[in-house]
């Protein structure tokens, strides 16, 4: 695996730790498993549409 770090919101800090708390996961197994389904999981397997792309974004975002 490869490192990575990133600045977010406090408000994206809340929605990170509370849902990973709910799922009982770690926040980086929660930002793996976001970024796959954000990047991975298109219709032919490749990166989605950036349509989709950005809605998913909007969605976290609201968290």
């Amino acid at each position: 695996m490869i490192r990575k770090q990133l600045y977010i919101s406090e408000a994206h800090e809340r929605a990170i730790k509370k849902r990973a708390r709910e799922l009982g996961i770690s926040e980086a197994e929660l930002a793996r498993r976001l970024l796959d389904r954000l990047l991975l999981e298109g219709d032919d397997g490749d990166v989605l549409a950036l349509g989709r792309a950005e809605a998913a974004l909007g969605l976290f975002e609201e968290a």
